[in-house]
């Protein structure tokens, strides 16, 4: 008799956030709700690029208030490690300031979730970001 299993694919995601207890957080519940997924976190945006290059990543989860570097020249970094990596954008900003930013970078961010994020809001993002990789589309 032989036994199949139904594998779930590994989905790899990286959180970039400078807050210590918010990336403990995010790298400690992600997996809970995802078990599929490895996590990797970076403190800031230099050992974020790091971690892109030796474990690219399918989605990112960042904060967009990492001062070492601009979030539109750190977006546009991503598709030259891997194109179809999906970006997940943590903010304080206003829609108004996203708009401006979104005009300036020729990176499409994916979902962009206001602070103070909820799980569910945030479960929902990865979910589709994971679809979005599983089915191959932009």
């Amino acid at each position: 008799m032989e036994i199949t299993h139904k594998l779930t694919p590994t989905i790899s995601i990286l959180v970039v956030e400078q807050d210590d207890l918010s990336r403990t957080i995010l790298a400690t519940i992600i997996p809970k709700r995802f078990p599929h997924a490895i996590v990797y976190s970076a403190a800031n945006c230099k050992a974020g690029l790091k971690l892109m290059k030796t474990h690219p990543p399918d989605i990112i989860i960042s904060d967009n208030v990492i001062s070492e570097m601009d979030d539109v020249r750190r977006a546009d970094c991503i598709p030259s490690v891997k194109p179809e990596t999906k970006l997940i954008v943590i903010t304080a900003d206003s829609e108004r300031q996203i708009r401006m930013a979104d005009t300036l970078s020729s990176i499409t961010v994916d979902h962009y979730l206001f602070k103070p994020v909820n799980c569910p809001d945030l479960f929902v993002a990865i979910e589709q970001c994971i679809a979005k990789v599983a089915g191959g589309t932009a």
